[in-house]
């Protein structure tokens, strides 16, 4: 199998109703990230990148709740350069799309 059939296969099975493709696809997305950033960022260095980052809700919603679940973040990227940290979430599919994550985010 060929790159592109690989990447074939993907698109394919992306219309599958329970297909998670943003689980599989993340490796090639962190292949490129820090040059995506860098140009998105003007020439920002990225020194880290934490894939499926989890932010206790607790400290989101108020930070005297206990309570312990999270939200998962697709990466969270730090950069040393900016003295920041940024959020990342990457859709693949506009269907992937809730508003409920627009909140938190």
């Amino acid at each position: 199998m060929n790159i592109n059939t690989l990447f074939d296969t993907l698109d394919d099975w992306r219309c599958l109703p329970a297909y998670q493709l943003e689980r599989r696809v993340d490796v090639f997305f962190a292949l490129h990230l820090k040059e995506i950033l860098k140009r998105k960022l003007n020439d920002a260095t990225i020194d880290i990148i934490i894939p499926e980052f989890p932010l206790r809700k607790g400290d989101l919603n108020n930070f005297m709740d206990n309570d312990n679940k999270s939200y998962k973040i697709d990466y969270l990227v730090f950069s040393k350069t900016r003295n920041q940290v940024y959020l990342i979430e990457l859709k693949t599919d506009q269907k992937s799309r809730r508003y409920v994550q627009y909140d938190y985010l």
